[in-house]
């Protein structure tokens, strides 16, 4: 479990998560020249979790910006 702290891109807010996520994973999610994607590299999180770690959007803002967001 690591702290996660991303920009959000709709509100340029910082956030900060608690994820279930190594370093090693985080390190290659962050990676510009990734080949693999995010579900391959993080299979174990929501939909929320991994659009989080892509733009820093948390759900409660993709909620008020939105409506819904389907998570699995």
């Amino acid at each position: 479990m690591l702290y996660v702290k991303r920009r959000s891109r709709l509100t340029q807010k910082q956030n900060v998560r608690l994820m279930d996520i190594t370093k090693e994973q985080l390190d290659e999610v962050s990676d510009d020249n990734r080949t693999k994607t995010i579900q391959d590299i993080v299979p174990n999180l929501s939909s929320s979790d991994r659009e989080f770690l892509i733009s820093g959007i948390t759900p409660e803002e993709w909620l008020e910006a939105f409506g819904n967001h389907d998570d699995d």
